[in-house]
């Protein structure tokens, strides 16, 4: 009797009992969840969970997989320094850091190192976000591109606490490889650089930009003006 096998009505109730446990654990951990709201149907994506752990994992990876490339092609250039250029951040998506982010993450990255070594997702992201954080200014501005959402209130702790995630992290890939290597080419380029600088400056705002053109005018003016001025001489 102990060898024959379970009964539908067994099998049914287990399943019953282990859909409604992890309901609940996604109910509890579903603030990491970073896709929007989770629905009933997506739950069966989450089946084969190992633990607590790997389900915040699996909340927080993308939904479509990165391609993870050996080797290590890093972002040369901050945060700060790549907004001068001209470029743009958006949400990849928002990194929450609070009271817990700490512990969380470094439990999550362990995870990763050890049981999903070549998809790691979570330190890849982080190791990213180092490479773009290096000041205040850093923290600041992705802030304020909603890249990062700050619930410590300092941004010192913010930028330290995402310095040494990293630490004694191993990383034999990089899925953000390929974005490193565009951010690099779009800096060493030096007419994105003059653009951003030239708009930053002299075309900020309606004010700034209606006096930039007025005083292109009265400069393109002046040198007409010299032109002429230098012909009649030679003339005469």
């Amino acid at each position: 009797m102990n060898n024959s096998p379970p009964y539908p009505s067994q099998l049914r109730e287990e399943s019953e009992r282990h859909n409604l446990f992890l309901k609940i654990t996604c109910a509890f951990f579903i603030d990491y969840y970073s896709h929007g709201k989770l629905l009933d149907e997506e739950m069966q994506h989450f089946k084969r969970i190992k633990h607590f752990t790997d389900l915040v994992r699996q909340f927080l990876c993308p939904n479509r997989g990165y391609p993870i490339h050996a080797g290590n092609m890093s972002c040369l250039y901050t945060a700060k320094q790549l907004d001068g250029s001209g470029v743009n951040f958006v949400p990849l998506p928002e990194f929450k850091v609070e009271d817990d982010t700490k512990c969380v993450m470094r439990n999550i990255m362990a995870l990763e190192q050890c049981v999903y070594p070549f998809v790691t997702y979570i330190c890849n992201y982080v190791s990213f976000l180092d490479q773009l954080i290096n000041t205040t200014e850093d923290v600041e501005l992705l802030v304020e591109k909603k890249v990062v959402h700050n619930l410590l209130g300092s941004n010192v702790a913010v930028a330290d606490l995402i310095n040494k995630l990293c630490d004694q992290i191993v990383e034999t890939s990089f899925c953000y490889g390929g974005i490193c290597q565009v951010l690099n080419e779009h800096y060493y380029n030096f007419w994105n650089v003059t653009k951003a600088t030239l708009k930053s400056v002299y075309f900020k705002d309606l004010w700034t930009s209606s006096s930039s053109i007025v005083a292109l005018f009265v400069l393109l003016f002046s040198v007409v003006s010299v032109i002429a001025s230098i012909k009649d001489m030679s003339s005469n």
